[in-house]
């Protein structure tokens, strides 16, 4: 009977950590945006593609997520800390943690300004 459960309970928690996302944590959400700009969140699972989002005001960014601009593109975020990140035309920048309680951070401009 204890196998059984043992058992049971093991394939729970496998599909629950399928079900959720790698980088559910948030870090903040866009205040403003204008001309081509996405918030480009990572594939939850190998073999899928990342998944791209128009960044608009409200549009949450979490941990691992990508905010890319194009020609003319703007982002303007707020962290969940206060802090304000502004990132210019042809930028690319991975939010690779925000952490407000510890006070750490790590980005990572991958092109641009």
């Amino acid at each position: 009977m204890q196998n059984k459960a043992t058992y049971l309970l093991i394939v729970c928690l496998a599909i629950v950590s399928f079900a959720a996302p790698v980088s559910a944590q948030k870090a903040g959400q866009v205040t403003k945006s204008n001309g081509a700009a996405s918030v480009v969140q990572p594939a939850t699972r190998p073999g899928l593609k990342p998944t791209a989002v128009a960044a608009s005001p409200g549009t949450p960014i979490h941990w691992h997520d990508t905010l890319k601009t194009g020609d003319a593109g703007r982002i303007r975020a707020q962290l969940n800390d206060g802090s304000i990140l502004s990132i210019g035309q042809n930028t690319s920048l991975v939010i690779n943690k925000h952490d407000e309680k510890t006070q750490q951070s790590s980005f990572e401009l991958q092109v641009g300004q």
